[in-house]
């Protein structure tokens, strides 16, 4: 014990060494061999010490150490004696900061009696002048009273109302952010449960000389205290009683006559949050002064958040006049005459509806009409006779649209007094009537013919919408035969309106509706939409097509539609896939809607706010019988006809299979289990009619999609295999007596495949299955094969007549190596080196006539891309339910990186090609954290890389260097002159040649654009002539969105210049 004090004592402050000073004697307290009282004896000398400095270190022995101590390890009997101790060393000035510490690790632990806390208040009150000690020290000082007050407040009430003048002596002048936002939120606990009346005047003084806040944090600052934060604190202090309001709406006035800017918006919400709380009667007096400087700031700032502002300022203070008791002498109420202003200063400008003041006018009314049932009775029937006046009297398209905007903001301010159609008539109160009744059927008349217009000004149409969408969200107006109106009408926009905005707006009006009411748009949207779909595409508008599916998907994924979707979707398909005499556009007539199909299931299903919920992965779950067995049948009926159908043909079937993946996704182990015991059954072992007896098989041919020699209309099916195998959860067990035979026959069967679908298929299935293996033994066990041995020899063949089947087994073993690289399994590197080292298996001549064949190094760099690309269909990710360790990809990387960098100096022109797109697949994928730290070793492929004439390797390298300028430009600095030839030569074409594809000129003009931003003066001067006069052919580019771009870049090269 001694020796751990006499280490604390001799240590800097703040030092490893106190540290672990601190830790032993915390340990010897826990294991019971010493107490807090014999650590203060043992500090005798330095307690009593004559020099100040040493006892104040003594004393922070005791603090750290009860700031790590647990509690249970501080005796009762301890705590009182440090209580009192603390409280004696207060008068010890060079002591008080480490005195504070102690007192408030003590309260922490809410260890102290109440007797004890209000010793320590008044103690510190008595005899610390908190105000001239440093920042840290105050702020431990603000931390005790809070604390006091969260967990003593018996005792603090105890000290009467000179607890509450004391402390506002103690926070007076402080001006440090961090320990003003723990003094604020301190006032904000004193309001509330302390009697503070005979000092409100005082508190308000020292509150409000802070407001308003102009405090800007510096750039390096590590607090994270905003200007925003201190605000809002401030704002709650002035909020928080209506004790206040006498000395503080004179003040909000005052600001809100004379201050501008983000002052001003500061002012406006401090008003917005005072007003329900000081309410009517402090209001009342400053009314007309209120809504003339609130009136004048929306008119004439042109700064959208103070716009804002006082639009919320408006509502909060009609709100607060709307509680005023009316005297019987008066004729109006506060709220009345508060509107009057309003309405008396608005109305006229709705007679230039499309102007400046029209807009802001409508606003503000909006806002007032918005707080509550008076006032928006009061403003309604005020502004709504007028309104509708001047749209019968104005016929021009622009005044309609405007005074239509109008109209839709009043219905959404009735929405937020009255509710919206999802919100059950149990949560509203239905004597309040929504005053926009008595003019709906105008309102819908009006909305009706501006959404039918045939008049090419698409906005008003646009409109229309919106109103008929406000109306239809809108309780107590719509109902019966003018809700089958509005939704017929918005049908017909989105079938037949010419411009796509006004088609997503009825689309999002639909959609918003369904949410809440799904019934009306399952009577009448559904059956709309699935009419303009075909029986096949023919002569159909693709275009138009698609615009009804997009409608549909959208449609579904509201208010529990899915269902209904899936059925309408799954129906028109039947139709279109049993053609056998289809063309191309029959087949991405089946396409679109099969993806269409995937979209429903993968889509999230929204509802509206208190409708019913849906859940999604049971509803999906229910449909999984309705979907994977009906396919199945479908597909296998299809399979096995005489004529090809058109449900068969690749395309369809790869959309197909990422269904059924989803599908599968989407059910638990228990009812995955029978699924895969019955596909594995029908797929393998052709048991066809046990389990799919709806199967049409008139022909009697055999089953065996995943035989060699089956044709090809069968083979294709093997998507549809690998979709439900490969989806499966790690404990469902697969139904074959030896696993491990079954893979090796997946493998086999898919390296001797001349099918590519096939063999993608079946390797995707083998790898799958081996990473979901139960453990890593396992695993190792099964590599050992002779299959996988087989695997590696064909991988390693070199006479030229087995070429075929060398790239086949590269791309057999790139999914098993992906499957063990990301389960991190050591074996998955060893068969990824393999692949790695055939990058440079073309320098050896493969036939006597010394013919090199450089398929195999573009294979095993296309194997790369394999490994470390997630698959689109989730295939080896945790979307599929694989095993994937954390950080797989930077282990690849870090393995991957030497093989390339070793090998690519010395490999040929066109097998460094194979280098290059293998380090393209990496830098995809990689973070470019990890790619920092190599940057060295592969900054002279990147930029060899940039000379390939391969536009997909160089938008990938060029993606990779504006990453690198972001996260390590320091790092690139020293071969910025090599980067800069390169980047010219892309952007503005070399000499002599061709120019590179527009996308790659674009690309490498941004990064030139960035380097000025990245890079010091010093290091880019030297270019700056040269790069300005490159860039001028750059300007002349053919195409406008080049030139852009290249203008761009040199005004940034042009404002290169160095520090003043």
């Amino acid at each position: 014990m001694l020796v751990a004090i006499d280490a604390f004592l001799r240590a800097p402050e703040g030092s490893p060494e106190a540290a672990a000073a601190v830790s032993s004697i915390v340990a010897a307290l826990s294991k019971g061999n010493s107490s807090f009282l014999s650590v203060v004896e043992q500090l005798g000398p330095q307690l009593t010490h004559t020099d100040p400095f040493v006892r104040a270190k003594g004393v922070g022995v005791l603090s750290s150490v009860l700031l790590e101590c647990p509690p249970q390890h501080i005796a009762q009997n301890a705590v009182n004696v440090l209580v009192r101790f603390y409280v004696d060393r207060l008068e010890d000035q060079p002591s008080v900061g480490e005195v504070l510490k102690g007192l408030n690790a003590l309260l922490k632990r809410e260890l102290v009696s109440s007797q004890d806390a209000e010793l320590v208040a008044s103690s510190i009150f008595k005899h610390v002048a908190v105000r001239t000690y440093q920042q840290t020290t105050r702020y431990v000082a603000f931390e005790i009273f809070d604390l006091l007050l969260r967990k003593q407040l018996s005792a603090i009430r105890r000290m009467g109302p000179s607890f509450v003048s004391d402390y506002m002596q103690m926070m007076e002048g402080e001006k440090d952010p961090r320990n003003l936002l723990l003094a604020f939120r301190t006032l904000k606990l004193i309001i509330a449960t302390l009697d503070y009346a005979k000092h409100a005047e005082d508190l308000f003084g020292i509150v409000f000389c802070y407001f308003p806040i102009t405090f800007r944090p510096p750039p390096d600052d590590v607090y994270g205290i905003t200007a925003d934060d201190l605000k809002v604190a401030l704002r709650e202090c002035i909020s928080a009683t209506p004790l206040f309001a006498p000395y503080s709406m004179p003040l909000l006035i005052e600001k809100l006559a004379r201050v501008s800017g983000s002052a001003k918006r500061d002012a406006l919400e401090t008003l917005t949050a005072c007003a329900p709380v000081y309410g009517a009667d402090a209001l009342l007096p400053h009314s007309e002064h209120l809504w003339n400087y609130i009136k004048e700031e929306i008119f004439k700032t042109a700064d959208d958040h103070n716009i804002a502002a006082a639009v919320a300022a408006i509502t909060a203070v009609t709100l607060a006049f709307s509680t005023a008791t009316v005297s019987s002498s008066s004729t109006k109420s506060p709220l009345e005459t508060f509107l009057d202003l309003a309405v008396k200063d608005s109305i006229h400008n709705f007679k230039d509806p499309e102007l400046k003041y029209g807009k802001l006018s409508g606003k503000m009314l909006v806002a007032a009409a918005s707080a509550c049932d008076p006032a928006c009775h009061h403003v309604v029937n005020a502004v709504m006779p007028p309104l509708l006046e001047q749209c019968r009297l104005r016929n021009l398209p622009t005044r309609q649209k405007h005074l239509l905007e109008v109209l839709v903001e009043f219905l959404k301010a009735g929405q937020e007094v009255y509710g919206l159609t999802s919100v059950s008539a149990m949560d509203m109160d239905d004597d309040f009537l929504n005053p926009i009744l008595s003019y709906k059927d105008r309102l819908f008349e009006l909305f009706m013919a501006a959404t039918a217009a045939s008049s090419q000004f698409m906005p008003l149409r646009r409109t229309g919408i919106r109103g008929l969408a406000a109306l239809l969200m809108s309780r107590q107006l719509l109902a019966g035969m003018e809700v089958d109106m509005a939704i017929g009408q918005l049908n017909n926009a989105i079938v037949t309106d010419p411009d796509s905005e006004v088609r997503q707006e009825a689309l999002r009006a639909l959609v918003a509706y369904a949410t809440a009411k799904p019934d009306g748009v399952l009577k009448l949207t559904f059956p709309a939409m699935f009419s303009e779909l075909p029986e096949r595409a023919g002569t159909s508008d693709l275009a138009h097509i698609s615009n009804i599916l997009d409608a549909i998907l959208a449609l579904s994924g509201a208010g529990g539609l899915h269902g209904h979707g899936l059925q309408g979707l799954i129906q028109r398909l039947d139709r279109v896939g049993v053609l056998t005499d289809f063309v191309e556009l029959d087949l991405q007539y089946a396409e679109a809607l099969s993806t269409t199909i995937l979209g429903i299931l993968e889509a999230p299903i929204s509802t509206a706010p208190g409708a019913v919920l849906v859940d999604n992965k049971n509803t999906i779950s229910g449909l999984a019988e309705g979907i994977i067995h009906p396919v199945l049948v479908k597909t296998i009926s299809a399979a096995l006809a005489q004529q090809e159908q058109l449900l068969n043909h690749p395309r369809v079937l790869c959309v197909w299979a990422r269904i059924l993946g989803s599908v599968m996704r989407s059910l638990q182990a228990t009812h995955q289990q029978p699924l895969l015991d019955g596909v594995v059954a029908v797929f393998v072992n052709g048991e066809v009619s046990a389990h799919l007896p709806d199967v049409a098989n008139s022909a009697g041919v055999a089953f065996a999609p995943l035989e060699a020699g089956s044709p090809p209309s069968q083979t294709r099916l093997s998507v549809l295999f690998a979709a439900i195998v490969c989806n499966c959860r790690p404990d469902v067990a697969f139904p074959a007596p030896d696993l491990g035979s079954f893979v090796d026959a997946l493998i086999l069967r898919a390296v001797h495949s001349a099918d590519p679908t096939m063999a993608e298929s079946l390797a995707k299935c083998a790898a799958s299955m081996i990473n979901k293996m139960r453990n890593d033994a396992e695993i190792t066990t099964y590599v050992q094969r002779e299959t996988v041995a087989a695997l590696h020899a064909g991988m390693s063949a070199g006479r030229r007549e087995a070429a075929a089947h060398r790239l086949q087994c590269i791309y057999v073993a790139s999914w098993i190596a992906r499957a063990l690289v990301v389960r991190s399994h050591p074996a998955g590197y060893d068969l990824s080196s393999e692949i790695l080292r055939l990058l440079n298996a073309a320098e050896t001549p493969q036939d006597a006539q010394g013919t090199v064949d450089f398929a195999c190094p573009q294979a095993a760099a296309d194997a790369v891309g394999i490994i470390v690309h997630s698959p689109d269909d989730g295939v080896l990710t945790r979307k599929s339910f694989a095993i994937v360790r954390l950080l797989y990809l930077q282990r690849f990387f870090s393995h991957a990186v030497p093989f390339l960098v070793q090998g690519f100096p010395t490999a040929s022109l066109p097998t460094r090609r194979a280098y290059l797109l293998a380090l393209s697949h990496l830098l995809k994928d990689v973070p470019k954290t990890v790619l920092s730290g190599s940057l060295p070793q592969l900054f002279p492929l990147l930029l060899f890389s940039l000379s390939i004439p391969d536009p997909g390797l160089k938008l990938a390298t060029l993606e990779t260097l504006q990453a690198l300028l972001a996260d390590c430009a320091p790092a690139i600095a020293s071969r910025v002159s090599s980067v800069l030839e390169a980047l010219l030569d892309m952007a503005a074409g070399p000499a002599t040649g061709d120019r590179d594809p527009m996308a790659v000129r674009i690309a490498a003009l941004k990064v030139l654009g960035d380097l000025p931003k990245k890079f010091e003066y010093a290091q880019l001067f030297p270019h700056k002539l040269t790069v300005l006069a490159r860039l001028n052919r750059a300007l002349d580019d053919p195409k406008r969105a080049v030139r852009k771009e290249a203008a761009s870049a040199r005004n940034r090269w042009f404002l290169l210049l160095g520090r003043a």
